[in-house]
């Protein structure tokens, strides 16, 4: 049985399949839990699932998918998520919709948020998620700090969100 973290989030949810939750060390237990108290409040506004696609990842997980060694994802300080399709609104604007409530409503909460869409890029519907990653000394993350608002169209290249991008 997973350890319950929220109303709507499980321990399980953030670790790579298969690990242990015994064998999560206490930082990265405690990195989830910031996590979650960013995301809970999204799946109560919404409310739509959470589907967390990549939380903790193990050294050699991250290498194997092309993570940087300096990888929030190796201290669970860090998620890639998307929304589950709700009543009336598809699962891509769920998402979308997300990526801009926490940047207006979690500011100062988070270190770096990223709305990843290669979709166009690369063909692929599926190619939609939000990457949130908590303050560390590598994400300030004080204020409504743009250089920490982030989105991609291209895999690999970001450029700062601009008020025009969605608009």
């Amino acid at each position: 049985m997973s350890r319950r973290l929220s109303d709507n989030f499980w321990l399980s949810e953030f670790l790579p399949k298969g690990m242990n939750e015994a064998e999560a060390p206490a930082e990265v237990v405690a990195n989830i839990e910031a996590l979650v108290a960013i995301l809970q409040p999204v799946r109560s506004f919404f409310g739509a699932r959470v589907r967390v696609t990549n939380g903790y990842r193990r050294p050699a997980h991250n290498a194997g998918v092309g993570g940087v060694s300096t990888s929030d994802h190796l201290r669970g300080a860090a998620a890639d998520f998307w929304l589950e399709e709700a009543a009336f609104s598809s699962w891509e604007e769920l998402t979308i919709e997300a990526f801009h409530w926490i940047r207006t409503n979690k500011a100062g909460e988070y270190g770096q948020l990223i709305l990843e869409d290669h979709r166009a890029f690369l063909s692929d519907p599926g190619k939609l998620w939000v990457h949130l990653a908590l303050r560390s000394a590598k994400h300030g993350g004080t204020t409504l700090d743009r250089n920490r608002l982030l989105v991609s169209y291209v895999p690999g290249k970001y450029q700062r969100w601009r008020e025009v991008d969605f608009a």
